[in-house]
């Protein structure tokens, strides 16, 4: 009986449903752009009481993925957990904080509880607008309590994301703690424009979903939302307790209860639908220690069972040998590929104790230890001829042990003597092995029960090992194999096939048998084996055996019986040969003819075909080239794929203008590679296929590039260059005239290779146009390439000296004093020209005419440029540049000139005010009345007003008098 529990012990039971000694899953990005997502391989963290046979289900978002733990992951704590989930899963369902976790069912539907969750957003711009739960709060948690028996009400956002008319389908999905997945779509139409679209969910489809999450989206036309995911909190939907009929509990006395049997009822469930079996347990445990252990199994067949309680009839006699012993009674409903158990109901079990003798064995076995190695092929069971057993009397024997060895029948006593039941060794003591069996009888007389026997207790000890065979493998033939042929004998290209045999009398129908293969550069595979008496079969399946050519793969076996692993089998190693290349089909041209591929007949693309083959399955790749010799004598690779993605027969395009580049008359190579399993390196080389190619026509000449002392120049290009290089192509040997307008400027010949080059110099000034023409034969012009020629940009380079006397501010001068500003402009080249100074802080230019404003003291650079990007420059010198500041409000002459004199200036005379607003023809950068140093009589000084010009005096008396503003001078 196994009662380890995958992932146990649950550290914290406040948490009802979720085990948080299960980690979440690994390997998740925390954003996926759901347009370039892959396949994402996830880490599960490994867990207490990890068995082989284990199913791990991952739940992305509400969508399962399953993964089978294999022996070699279960045996190795080295070895990672992982589980796949494909790049169109994750396409599919794009959403925020979409859950991800996990649970684990061992082969006996043990349940190890949800595993802590971790979440990721998938983002699919220009997606459907993602729903939302509306009584859930900010922490996306939904209590169905709170909606008091009302539907969720779910908000599809429809402004700016539907159209009126549109028709679309909700869908509410989760994995509930009991029961099958819950699905619930509803179709909905956008009657009219509004904010949003209410629809709702009823209350069941969420109550059955407490202690889980859900997912809710939709889909319009063909288009996803993104998902919600909420996490739903309340009372949560549970199996009641089992009752057995007449009993209340804690205490039961079988001896009470009428007729031969228990009735034991299971009470209706809200899950319970056709399809599901309820399995009853029944787990006692005798005044003696010895345990009873049974099963019995009802399944849901008619809708007409849906609704109502089920009733299992018990052998009266499993309980009466619990007589002052403990009784646990529970069940366990199979629904979905998963089990979900009940509580259990515990009974202490009273009653008539032990009223008859206590069975024994021949041989007897000293404290009830038997060596079943020391064991004939059987034992007797010996019930004494004592009072008040008498002749005819009728008598159940019961030899109790694992499920698959246990034996109970009814006799009736001997006219004389004692009675002697023979027990076969096998499989009642050898399937017991490392087990206890307990042995006991009832025995009535007529319809009077005389009572029940106490129990023998045997402890059976461990069986010595008969090693279990080696595994037999068949291909197709039915012809035992040491090596894989991918081709089925007898036949050209039909595909073979692989049977895994195991042959062991051990073997029992209702074993389970999985068969696991170990091929390299891959996560291990298991085959389930269809089991009969004494042989397991295992077909692989066809991806197996396509990803396992070319490779040395290992066999193991393992054997389940009621949940234990009861024997292994360790290395089988068989290889698989690659698939023969007379196997494959050969690749060809579709426009070939024979061996010839006449390339100046196509008027395209030429295509190569390769024909399915053997064992081709979608989700292989190959690779495709045209291995060739260009007109040069060089070789060149025709790239037609490279590690693409099989769905069946290929179809590649041939570039013609690579096929026109070819060497008339050398040879081109169509070469195919396959990898038939995950592994790019190992790939298998399809028959090559050669062509003689035909390129060599009368070619028009053509201009390819033509190129300048300072670089290419484009076709309606510029250039100052007056000598230029052309170059082109034409037919090797041909010779060409090279024309500018009408004037042949040039000759040049083809070269071997079919390229040509050709210098033109003495180039005027103006317009050229280039052809190159066929000297000879059909006189075949290429297309013009036209250039443009132009003087060289120039202007004065000699420095250029600012030193005139200019009070400025930060504006450029409208009115320059003499030599503080000057024009200088560039000539040639391809107008417009534009301007730039090296330090603006030194000198201004404006960037049409080239004038040029001294700004500070110092030297910098004038730089022209052309059109077509040409540049000349000149150096400018500057000085007697005075800055002009801002310097005080409105305060005395005395207050006025201390600050200036902070600001590292001086006032300004009369005389330089006035040149000061001269250069800005009499427009000031600041309004009022200002100081200047002039002295208009005793304490009287001179004051300008900025605007008009107009003077005045204005008392200055040291410590007071009037008040103007001040500006100053400073030099740069």
């Amino acid at each position: 009986i196994k009662v380890s529990v995958p992932g146990n012990p649950d550290p914290d039971p406040s948490t009802p449903y979720i085990n948080e000694d299960l980690l979440p899953p690994t390997g998740i990005p925390a954003v996926i752009d759901a347009a370039s997502a892959v396949d994402l391989t996830l880490g599960i963290p490994r867990y207490e009481n990890l068995h082989a046979g284990d199913v791990i289900t991952l739940y992305w978002t509400g969508i399962s993925v399953t993964h089978t733990v294999t022996a070699a992951e279960a045996s190795t704590p080295t070895l990672p957990l992982s589980i796949v989930v494909s790049a169109d899963i994750i396409r599919a369902n794009p959403g925020l904080a979409l859950v991800v976790n996990y649970d684990i069912r061992d082969v006996v539907k043990n349940w190890s509880l949800f595993s802590l969750s971790t979440h990721t957003d998938v983002e699919a711009p220009g997606g459907l607008l993602t729903p939302s739960v509306r009584d859930a709060d900010d922490y996306d948690v939904l209590d169905v309590d709170d909606l008091n028996g009302g539907d969720v009400a779910i908000w599809v956002p429809v402004r700016d994301n539907l159209a009126v008319g549109e028709q679309g389908v909700l869908t509410w999905v989760g994995q509930p703690v009991l029961g099958s997945q819950v699905h619930y779509t509803q179709p909905f139409v956008i009657a009219q424009a509004a904010t949003r679209l209410t629809l709702y969910v009823p209350n069941g489809q969420a109550a059955a979903l407490v202690g889980s999450t859900a997912s809710v989206y939709y889909d319009v036309n063909g288009r996803r939302s993104s998902r919600a995911s909420v996490s739903l909190i309340g009372q949560p939907v549970t199996l009641a307790l089992p009752h057995l009929t007449n009993v209340t509990p804690p205490d039961y006395n079988p001896d009470l209860i009428p007729g031969s049997t228990q009735e034991v009822i299971v009470p209706a469930y809200a899950f319970m639908a056709v399809g599901q079996r309820v399995t009853l347990v029944w787990d006692g445990t005798s005044a003696s220690g010895g345990n009873v252990y049974e099963t019995f199994e009802r399944d849901i067949q008619s809708q007409s069972q849906v609704g109502r309680d089920i009733s299992f009839q018990v052998d009266k006699n499993l309980a009466a040998a619990l007589a002052g012993g403990s009784l646990k009674v529970s069940y366990k409903v199979a629904a979905g590929g998963q089990e979900y158990p009940s509580p259990e109901l515990e009974l202490n079990v009273v009653g008539q104790t032990s009223t008859l003798p206590v069975p024994q064995t021949y041989p007897e076995f000293a404290d009830g230890q038997v060596d079943p190695n020391l064991v004939g092929d059987s034992v007797s069971v010996i019930i004494q001829a004592r009072a008040p057993l008498s002749p005819g009397d009728i008598i159940n024997l019961y030899w109790h042990g694992r499920a698959d060895a246990s034996y109970s029948h009814e006799f009736v006593f001997p006219a004389s003597g004692n009675l002697d039941v023979t027990i076969d060794t096998s499989p009642f003591i050898t399937g017991n092995a490392l087990g206890d069996v307990e042995v006991w009888y009832t025995a009535r007389s007529g319809s009077t029960d005389l009572g029940t026997s106490g129990s023998l207790v045997l402890h059976i000890g461990e069986v010595t090992e008969h090693p279990w065979p080696a595994p037999i493998v068949h291909d197709a033939t039915g012809t035992a194999i040491a090596e894989f042929h991918p081709v089925r004998p007898g036949t050209v290209a039909e595909e073979n096939g692989v049977t895994v045999l195991i042959n062991d009398d051990r073997l029992l129908p209702g074993d389970t048998v999985a068969v696991v293969l170990v091929i390299p550069g891959r996560e291990p595979d298991a085959e389930f084996a269809t089991v009969s008496a004494g042989l397991a079969s295992a077909a692989l399946r066809r991806e197996l055996i396509v990803a396992s050519l070319g490779k040395q793969v290992m066999f193991e076996y393992v054997v389940w019986r009621n949940g234990e692993v009861i024997a292994t089998w360790a290395e089988l190693y068989l290889p698989f040969l690659d698939i023969p290349e007379s196997a494959l089909p050969i690749p060809y041209i579709v426009e070939a003819t024979g061996g010839a591929l006449d390339v100046t007949r196509l008027p395209s693309d030429a295509t190569a075909k390769v024909d399915a083959w053997v064992w081709l399955m979608p989700g292989q790749h190959y690779w495709f080239q045209a291995l060739g010799t260009l007109a040069n004598g060089s070789s060149t690779v025709i790239t037609l794929a490279t590690n693409a993605l099989v769905s069946g027969a290929v179809t590649e395009p041939v570039p013609l203008a690579e096929l026109q580049a070819l060497l008339d008359g050398s040879t081109l190579t169509l070469v195919m590679r396959v990898a038939f399993g995950t592994d790019s390196e190992n790939t298998v080389t399809f028959a090559q296929h050669a062509y003689t190619v035909h390129t060599l026509v009368e070619a028009r000449p053509t201009i390819t590039a033509v190129t300048s002392a300072t670089g290419p120049v484009v076709h309606n290009g510029y250039t100052s260059s007056t000598a230029v290089t052309l170059a082109g192509t034409g037919t090797p040997g041909q010779p060409l005239d090279i024309i500018d307008g009408v004037t042949v400027v040039g000759t040049t010949v083809v070269n071997a290779q079919g390229q040509w080059t050709a210098q033109v110099t003495g180039l005027i000034v103006g317009a050229h146009t280039f052809k190159a023409r066929d000297a000879f034969g059909d006189r075949l012009e290429s297309a013009v390439w036209a250039i443009n020629v132009v003087a060289l940009l120039q202007i004065d380079t000699t420095t250029m000296t600012l030193s005139g006397r200019v009070l400025r501010d930060t504006r450029i001068p409208t009115a320059p004093p003499a030599n503080s500003s000057a024009t200088r402009t560039a000539t040639g080249g391809k107008p417009p020209y534009t301007y730039s100074s090296a330090n603006v802080n030194i000198a201004q230019v404006n960037a049409q005419t080239g004038q040029v404003y001294s700004v500070g003291n110092g030297s910098t650079r004038i730089t022209a440029q052309d059109a077509i990007g040409q540049t000349v420059s000149y150096a400018v010198t500057t000085s007697n540049v005075y800055r002009v500041i801002f310097t005080s409000g409105y305060q005395t002459y005395k207050y006025v000139e201390s600050y200036t004199t902070q600001a590292g200036a001086r006032l300004m005379s009369l005389a330089e005010f006035r040149s000061y607003l001269a250069t800005y023809n009499g427009v000031p950068q600041n309004n009022g009345v200002f100081w200047t140093t002039d002295v208009a009589g005793v304490g009287l000084r001179w004051a300008i007003e900025s605007q008009t010009g107009h003077t005045q005096k204005l008392v200055d008396l040291g410590f007071g008098g009037n008040t103007a503003f001040g500006m100053g001078i400073k030099n740069t």
